[in-house]
């Protein structure tokens, strides 16, 4: 690799540098180019002709930050990790030590490490353009900023802003950035070297330099009196701690020793901090790094899918979708058709009276609303979007649409009566889609005039805030359908994931098979309190009953009947599940499931107790079978569908389970757990638990020849 740094010096000694790594889409800070970096600051510690420098980027993006695949690898090796993390930093810090002021040209994005290579220089210019962010994901992702981010951006911008991105991952656009004084000048894309070159000739004059300078000043006496002094930096921090717990549950380490450090080090000299920073990193290692090696590990599975949701063949160019519809006005079709409304795809919602529509189009302004209130939103632009939506009782304007989504009961004779309405009213070249969660995708299509038009797009509940979709392909499916779903998925903001069809596809299929095994652990005498304190205690954001009342009752009968017709005996309905909806206890939306809801607080519901009660064997679970015959259920169920090859790979199904049901993160996903426990020690469990029911418990193939091989799912 030639070197990505490339420097002109004019006449008047002012210095461009430009960052352009040969052969790569972006600029990122990995081994070879620190060492190039190195080489290069080095090279100018003693130029004399040289009396400010710019950083600019040839890139779409400023630098995109470290490489998350040699960081990821380095987690492997502590001594390799440290050795390269001191390295990187000294390479880092060069920036300050140079003779001269320097000035970073920011536009596109500049997370993590690329923002901590910025705060090393002496100056910032940002462009006002939508694309251009500056942020401090390290603690999402496991770690925390080592390259100085903990020690110059409270520095810089104040303790309450920099807590904000660096314990919070606040994402700041150029216009935030020069607000808050972590940018000293914004210029449009057009003229940023122009304005940069401008900027540059002021600073050299003490007057400039003041004039910038005194800009940063915070002030206003509460911002003193909660940074600057002992007893208002005590409530901060205490506020600060609260609020991680709260998001956290104590599950991640990095928050609370990045919250440490900056504690420790906010009234040192930067030298000292800066070492503080180093240790509290490898103390977060130390801890337990493969809850980082799991973040990193996700956020790059992630970002593949996002490409074309792991789907590796060929697609064809497609438009993009111009005009969607939603079959369907409940809480799923209000919240994909502000989904629709908020890409700015005009949308138009169809259901069967006003009330329903009402209460839809209620919905979708509220989600609207709320990002509004968060200021993720301006009014106005609020406003505008939620006027793309449209609605209707009948199929006119349907015609118009080239993408419609049928969100409506689970039952294959109301959808196929549905798809012939719909066939006769749309394009031609129109999709249909549908949002099934457990009905196969064949199936569905099986009576429609042109399937190759049809494709299963399955959302997860609640559809604006759950990231992953499935996107399951018909064996008539075209290519074009496909490539144009996939397509819409990523422009609606969504991962997508390419997956077989079958029944419940893959992360219905795996939970589902868990929330059975916990109604039959209800049945043999475990308690609704013990199950969700253990789904708790393992880092789910709620408990399973309380997921089940969440999703409804009635819907999970009417899909564990469909699962127990497709699977056979090991997917049997729960007598628990029947004699709870028998007695109309469908869940939060009627009021009364598992618990009694009335506003905000919920209790357990006695009358749901005493059910239970009236059909327990007595013979009643060990407490490690509670806390673990639902997690054992599903491991055997997510190999299953590898064996099937639902998805190919271990990594798809952990991703799926993080991004469609809140699996927790720090785990990794169902397979990296069972790889940290052991798989021979899942298969001895499962072995010992098919006297239960050999059923659900006989351990499939796979998991046996990995476990007397004394392999994994993961090859690392």
């Amino acid at each position: 690799m030639t070197t990505p740094f490339q420097l002109i010096v004019d006449r008047d000694g002012i210095a461009k540098v430009y960052f352009d790594t040969p052969g790569e889409k972006i600029n990122k800070l990995g081994n070879k180019t620190l060492q190039y970096l190195k080489e290069f600051l080095d090279s100018l510690m003693e130029r004399k002709d040289i009396k400010v420098l710019l950083f600019i980027s040839k890139k779409k993006d400023f630098i995109v930050g470290a490489d998350l695949n040699e960081v990821i690898s380095g987690f492997k090796d502590s001594a390799i990790y440290q050795y390269k993390l001191a390295e990187g930093r000294e390479t880092i810090f060069k920036i300050r030590s140079l003779p001269f002021p320097t000035i970073a040209l920011i536009h596109g994005a500049c997370p993590g490490g690329g923002l901590e290579f910025v705060l090393q220089c002496t100056y910032r210019i940002v462009t006002d353009h939508p694309k251009t962010t500056l942020f401090l994901p390290e603690t999402a992702i496991g770690i925390l900023p080592g390259w100085g981010g903990t020690q110059m951006a409270p520095r810089l911008i104040g303790l309450q802003k920099a807590a904000e991105m660096i314990l919070g991952g606040k994402r700041l656009n150029g216009v935030q950035a020069f607000k808050c004084h972590l940018a000293d000048g914004i210029a449009p894309v057009e003229f940023l070297e122009e304005r940069g070159l401008e900027f540059a000739r002021m600073i050299l004059t003490s007057q400039g330099k003041k004039k910038v300078l005194g800009r940063r000043k915070n002030k206003g006496i509460k911002t003193f009196l909660l940074e600057k002094t002992p007893l208002g930096r005590k409530f901060l921090f205490s506020r600060f701690k609260k609020e991680i717990l709260k998001k956290t549950k104590g599950f991640y380490p990095a928050p609370l020793i990045t919250l440490e450090v900056i504690e420790k080090t906010c009234t040192l000299p930067l030298d000292k901090g800066l070492q503080v920073e180093r240790d509290g990193l490898i103390n977060i290692l130390n801890l337990d790094k493969d809850i980082p090696f799991h973040l990193v590990s996700l956020f790059m599975g992630q970002e593949k899918l996002k490409k074309a949701g792991g789907y590796v063949g060929d697609l064809p160019e497609v438009k993009d979708v111009e005009n969607g519809a939603v079959l369907g006005a409940g809480a799923m079709g209000a919240g994909i058709a502000y989904l629709f409304a908020n890409a700015k795809i005009p949308v138009r919602i169809k259901d069967i009276n006003w009330e329903m529509i009402g209460r839809g189009v209620g919905l979708a302004w509220s989600l609207f609303q709320k990002n509004i209130l968060r200021k993720k939103l301006k009014t106005g632009e609020g406003e505008i979007k939620f006027h793309e939506i449209s609605y209707t009782t009948t199929y006119s304007g349907f015609e118009k649409t080239d993408f419609v989504l049928e969100v409506i009961i689970e039952e294959i004779e109301p959808k196929h009566k549905v798809y012939k309405e719909v066939e006769n009213v749309v394009s031609k070249d129109a999709i249909i889609a549908s949002n099934t969660s457990s009905l196969r995708v064949e199936d569905l299509a099986a009576k429609m005039e042109h399937p190759e038009r049809f494709i299963g797009m399955h959302f997860f509940i609640p559809a604006p805030t759950m990231p992953l979709v499935e996107i399951v392909k018909g064996p008539k499916t075209s290519m074009e359908a496909f490539a144009k779903t996939l397509k819409l998925a990523t422009k609606i903001g969504k991962v997508p994931l390419v997956v077989k069809d079958c029944h419940g596809f893959l992360v219905n299929r795996i939970l589902i098979a868990g929330a059975i095994e916990t109604l039959n652990l209800l049945a043999e005498g475990a308690t609704i309190e013990e199950l969700d304190a253990n789904g708790l205690a393992f880092g789910l954001p709620m408990g399973t009953c309380e997921v089940m009342d969440f999703s409804g009752l009635d819907i999970f009968y009417h899909v564990a009947h469909t699962f127990n017709k497709a699977y056979g005996e090991r997917m049997a309905v729960p007598i628990v599940l029947t004699k709870l909806y028998e007695a109309k206890l469908f869940g939060k939306k009627t009021g009364k499931g598992f618990y009694l809801y009335k506003g905000k607080s919920k209790t357990i519901n006695p009358d749901a107790v005493k059910l239970i009660h009236s059909i327990q064997t007595g013979k009643k679970a060990s407490p490690s079978e509670i806390s673990e015959r639902s997690l054992l259920v599903m491991i055997n169920e997510a190999s299953r569908c590898l064996e099937e090859q639902i998805v190919t790979d271990p990594a798809y199904i952990d991703l799926a389970l993080v991004l469609g049901s809140g699996f927790p993160p720090f785990r990794g996903g169902i397979l990296a757990y069972a790889d940290k426990m052991g798989l021979k020690t899942v298969y001895e469990k499962l072995k010992n638990l098919e006297s239960v029911s050999s059923a659900r418990f006989k351990p499939t193939k796979m998991i046996e020849e990995l476990a007397k091989t004394n392999n994994s799912f993961y090859k690392r």
